[in-house]
């Protein structure tokens, strides 16, 4: 197995402000500030569960960095961020000009008056991956083999607790973008508070203990009022396509591996039980079998009704929305469990059985980033202004944690058929690894 450059992975205490090594460009008269972080590599024999293994670039394994140097451009409060090479075949890559506080988990205006809704938010949008795309906005300094061979770099906040980040690099295999380089490191704390209060208005300290511990929320009723108002509603029919399994392409291809029970699934419906188990997402960011994941799928294993309405955003733009709500029951009618989904149909793209995972897809919870987009979408589409939302409830209308029952979200495409167009709902099992559940309606 191929082997990765290893750096010495500091515990956060040690973090402190240093002096930068790359002055601004304002002549050399002066040297900012900026914060250190240390990069950790992994080798395979760490992260035997890595699902990038089987479609990495063959230059894996050749280029480290030992640190991530984070500055702040004081006229226009973007940031650069400088992550240093390991070794000779590396360079420094840097993004510049770089609106973190796009990262930071953010309470939008329109939920900021009820705590309890804007509580279920930020906890959804930490415990969410934002996995960003830089795919042409940075450069390489030094020139080396690194600089010729990278062609995409992605900044990822991941799922786990506070301060846990990562960055991806990619390079051109022929067919397509293929990862070559992981590192992980830990965000400066003192950092991550400062920005975490300038997004919200709010210190830090009110959300850190959930938020640095994973602590889930007391479940409580939801007041979807502070997100909609209702226009429209009606109980509609719907196909339920669990009975046959989806393709295995793109994510759930790669992440296959990972799932621990059912082997071999041959319909969605295998996966729609209380004894299905994923690989479990380990600190500092990695897959690993050796940890199952529990799920309660068992109580999406009955769709009972879907009621579909028209509604107007509370955001500051009154964006109109389709919610869908879909009620759940176990197999023996005892625990009924309520996904709510509010989204902009116009965002939904038209595609086939063979291209659904390019669907529209986003994280459960309020005013999220997606998974996986560029950082042009993520300027666009600014959580201080989204309208999404995506919850589970119990009957009552009690807030339930998706992750403790083990999915993700939501992934709709449009599919055009014989009797018109359908809009079809997938919904992501816990980190992705598969599909639990898949309807459609006509439109």
């Amino acid at each position: 197995m191929k082997k990765r450059s290893q750096f010495l992975f500091l515990v956060a205490s040690l973090f402190v402000l240093l002096p930068s090594c790359q002055p601004k460009e304002n002549g050399g008269t002066s040297q900012p500030t900026g914060y250190r972080a240390p990069i950790k590599e992994l080798s395979d024999e760490e992260y035997p569960d890595n699902p990038d293994i089987s479609i990495r670039h063959a230059l894996d394994g050749s280029f480290s960095h030992s640190e991530v140097l984070i500055e702040r451009d004081s006229s226009n409060g973007l940031f650069s961020l400088y992550f240093l090479p390991g070794n000779q075949k590396s360079d420094t890559i840097v993004l510049n000009e770089v609106n973190l506080l796009e990262w930071m988990p953010t309470i939008p205006e329109h939920i900021k008056d009820d705590e309890y809704t804007a509580f279920v938010g930020i906890i959804n949008q930490e415990w969410n991956r934002q996995q960003v795309k830089f795919p042409h906005e940075f450069e390489l300094r030094e020139n080396n083999l690194e600089a010729d061979t990278t062609v995409r770099v992605d900044l990822a906040r991941n799922c786990l607790n506070s301060y846990l980040w990562e960055i991806i690099t990619y390079a051109d295999n022929g067919t397509s973008k293929a990862p070559v380089y992981h590192g992980w490191f830990d965000f400066p704390h003192e950092l991550y508070a400062k920005l975490f209060k300038e997004r919200n208005g709010i210190p830090f300290e009110k959300y850190a203990d959930h938020l640095e511990e994973w602590k889930t929320p007391e479940s409580k009723e939801l007041d979807l009022t502070q997100l909609r108002e209702v226009l429209t509603e009606d109980s509609i029919a719907f196909g339920n396509h669990n009975d046959a399994l989806y393709p295995l392409i793109g994510e759930r291809k790669k992440k296959n591996k990972n799932i621990i029970r059912p082997k071999d699934a041959t319909k969605i419906q295998d996966f729609l039980n209380d004894s299905t188990l994923f690989a479990t997402f380990t600190p500092p960011g990695f897959y690993n079998t050796a940890d199952p994941r529990k799920t309660k799928l068992g109580r999406l294993a009955k769709p009972i009704k879907l009621v579909r309405r028209e509604v107007v955003s509370a955001n500051v733009a009154k964006d109109t929305l389709v919610e869908l709500e879909m009620l759940f029951a176990d197999n023996k009618g005892e625990r009924l469990t309520k996904f709510i989904v509010g989204f902009e149909l116009e965002k939904v793209p038209v595609l086939t059985d063979s291209t659904l995972h390019q669907g529209y897809q986003m994280p459960m919870g309020i005013a999220n980033h997606s998974f996986y987009e560029t950082y042009e979408t993520a300027m666009r589409n600014k959580a201080t202004e989204s309208s999404f939302y995506a919850l589970l409830t119990d009957k009552q209308g009690n807030w339930l944690d998706s992750h403790d029952i083990g999915i993700d979200g939501p992934l709709f495409f449009i599919k055009e058929t014989e009797k018109g167009r359908e809009l079809h709902l997938m919904i992501l099992s816990f980190e992705r690894h598969a599909f639990v559940g898949h309807y459609s309606v006509l439109l």
